[in-house]
């Protein structure tokens, strides 16, 4: 049945492959090169009116270099065309997921499926989504100078986790160091990277047309998604003390980066989203030491990093931009305004994203937690927050809600209904306002804190994730 599987994942993931080759030979019925037959292709689509030799030559004078470097130009899409392709995109961005985490491991050598299937899968999506991209009218496409910036906001993003790691120590990495392995994983990443970037980049220069604030946050909550593996949502929606590492180590900093890489491509197209993304994870996969961080330390740093490195690029691009402008040069004022209009949200996000990681931490005094289960209720339901305070044992009266560690069952938030005292502390009765029976009793040692507040339905979305990821 494995086996069967294995195959039958192994034929779509081919068929999805012909099928971009067959998107390509399409495509390039439609492609007009640069320059030799701009003029003359020009004059005859009917897609720009007359078109003269001194016309054209003006135009190509006018190409950045990253359009001569490209080479090409296509009959643009329109917008519906570009929609639907963008649906196309999507469902082969899920497709991947799924192939990758739930069809195939345990199927495959891990050879063949990280080195082979893996870089084809997502190597065939780069190219589906460059031979889209270039169809899309009025898509950024960068300038050196933004191509630097993004190379330099992942060296700098390098050099935080390196100081990181000076002051707090490191460890050997987890990955190989034999030369050709090395070589291997630097082939899977690029190619990984490659199609998501370039995927990220079709669908924000599609649907930043149609709202770019929702686009964008949209774009990178989900490019965010596809770096989670699906244990790390199941620890994400546990509610426990896993899920607090795993949101703060892994989630947060990916929302971050995924961010700045949505930054890159909306002003600059895919390649500055590939550098960056590319210095960053060459780095973690290639080293042979990494910093060896406590988990609120991970998630400051790999948090607030890629938003300083995003207005860092901000200030510096447009800066140059605007003494452009005072110099009497072109400036897109479209692109303009939105990177200066982003830096409030940067900023405002950035804070929220902090303050997130100092709550989880308990340095506000109080410590959320997830609600999962209905036995609080009708006061506590699924999907709730409440908030802990740690107090001392003989603080706790008759009828305040408990958060305790239990034997076998993780932890549980109910109210207490009696108290004894013992010669070895205090011992409590607790039970759910919805149960019919009591608990086992509850040692003082056993108490993580008092519920203070709650907030309804705070953790709705958490609860709905581990539905989808375990049903």
């Amino acid at each position: 049945m494995g086996e069967l599987r294995a195959q039958s994942a192994g034929v779509v993931a081919v068929l999805m492959l012909i099928g971009v080759a067959i998107v390509g030979i399409v495509h390039a019925r439609h492609v007009v090169r640069y320059p030799a037959r701009v003029v003359g292709t020009l004059r005859t689509s009917g897609l720009h009116g007359d078109w003269d030799r001194q016309d054209g030559n003006e135009m190509i004078g006018q190409m950045t270099w990253m359009q001569r470097t490209i080479g090409t130009v296509s009959r643009p899409f329109t917008d519906l065309e570009a929609r639907l392709w963008s649906v196309v995109v999507l469902a082969y961005l899920g497709f991947g997921y799924w192939l990758f985490n739930y069809a195939l491991p345990g199927e495959l050598s891990a050879d063949v499926n990280v080195y082979v299937v893996r870089p084809a899968v997502w190597g065939g999506l780069g190219l589906l989504s460059f031979l889209l991209w270039r169809r899309v009218s009025d898509r950024p496409l960068a300038e050196k100078t933004f191509l630097l910036l993004a190379l330099l906001a992942g060296a700098f993003s390098v050099s935080a986790l390196i100081c990181a790691g000076i002051l707090f120590g490191f460890g050997h990495s987890p990955y190989a160091r034999d030369a050709v392995l090395m070589a291997k994983n630097v082939w899977y990443l690029s190619t990984f990277i490659l199609g998501l970037e370039m995927s990220r980049s079709y669908l924000m220069a599609v649907w930043g047309k149609v709202n770019w604030g929702l686009a964008f946050a949209v774009i990178a909550l989900i490019f965010a998604a596809i770096w989670l593996a699906p244990g790390q949502f199941e620890n994400l929606t546990a509610g426990d003390q896993g899920s607090l590492h795993t949101f703060g180590r892994t989630f947060m900093p990916g929302i971050s980066e995924s961010i700045m890489a949505t930054f890159l491509v909306a002003l600059g197209g895919p390649l500055p989203a590939f550098i960056y993304h590319m210095s960053l994870e060459s780095f973690r996969w290639l080293s042979p030491i990494l910093p060896r961080l406590d988990w609120t330390v991970a998630a400051f740093v790999g948090t607030l990093t890629p938003a300083v490195a995003m207005l860092i690029v901000r200030d510096v691009y447009f800066g140059s931009q605007a003494d452009e402008e005072a110099a009497g040069e072109d400036v897109d004022e479209e692109e303009s305004a939105k990177g200066h209009g982003i830096s409030p949200l940067v900023l405002f996000g950035g804070s929220v994203l902090v303050a997130a990681i100092w709550l989880n931490a308990g340095m506000f005094g109080v410590t959320p937690y997830l609600v999962s289960g209905p036995s609080m209720q009708p006061q506590l339901g699924p999907g709730d927050i409440v908030f802990a305070k740690d107090v001392a044992a003989e603080s706790i009266e008759v009828g305040d809600i408990i958060r305790f560690s239990t034997e076998g069952y993780g932890y549980v938030i109910h109210r207490v209904v009696d108290i004894d005292q013992a010669p070895d502390g205090l011992w409590f009765t607790t039970k759910g306002d919805s149960n019919n029976v009591e608990d086992p009793l509850v040692h003082e040692s056993r108490v993580e804190g008092k519920v203070v507040f709650d907030v309804p339905y705070a953790g709705w979305l958490p609860i709905k994730l581990k539905g989808l990821v375990n049903p």
